[in-house]
């Protein structure tokens, strides 16, 4: 997020501690609202720029899938095609040539210090291909045991027969019957962490 730098309407003014008067915030920062889309522009119009204006290349964006960038590369009479699905700073390619990726690779690198990931991982999820190459299984290893071992101490080992109790029916407390501490007490305990992550 750090790349790229506000729009002229959307710089903030910031009040530093200790100090007489106010400085302008010209650059993208973590949490702003506007901080994903001021990056997401950034990284975009370097990408659409640098690849059709490189000798040989070309390159668009999916209409359907705005994260889906699709290029081609010709060098005489060959041309090869090369796709990159990008979210933030995950960056997953294809390439009908390994030395288009190492351009395309090289370029982000020139402008926003990349570093290669592993293959079988995007976005928190680890990818396995079956061996003819027809399946892929999906799992979340890293994010479900983190989200384990968070909250270990309250898990019971104890394995349900269901994912819920058959015939539990659970409704809201009215408002003036709940206690606040009581409501207080699981909040602490993580409680809307940890359904968050159930529902991630």
């Amino acid at each position: 997020f750090l790349w790229g730098n506000l729009p002229k309407n959307e710089r903030l003014t910031v009040k530093l501690k200790g100090e007489r008067g106010f400085r302008i915030l010209w650059g993208n920062l973590y949490g702003l609202p506007q901080a994903d889309r001021v990056y997401t522009k950034v990284r975009n119009d370097f990408i659409m720029s640098k690849f059709n204006s490189l000798p040989g290349w070309t390159c668009k964006r999916a209409l359907y899938d705005p994260c889906l960038f699709i290029f081609t590369h010709t060098v005489g009479k060959k041309t090869t095609k090369m796709f990159s699905v990008i979210h933030t700073d995950d960056v997953d390619t294809v390439a009908e040539d390994k030395d288009d990726m190492h351009t395309f690779f090289a370029e982000l690198d020139k402008r926003f210090k990349v570093k290669p990931g592993d293959k079988d991982f995007m976005l928190g999820l680890k990818r396995d291909v079956s061996e003819d190459g027809k399946t892929v299984t999906v799992t979340m290893p890293g994010f479900v045991d983190d989200l384990h071992n968070r909250f270990k101490e309250h898990i019971s080992s104890h394995v349900p027969d269901a994912p819920f109790p058959p015939g539990l029916f659970l409704s809201k407390q009215p408002a003036e019957e709940a206690d606040p501490a009581n409501g207080a007490k699981f909040i602490k305990l993580g409680y809307q962490s940890v359904v968050g992550g159930l529902l991630w």
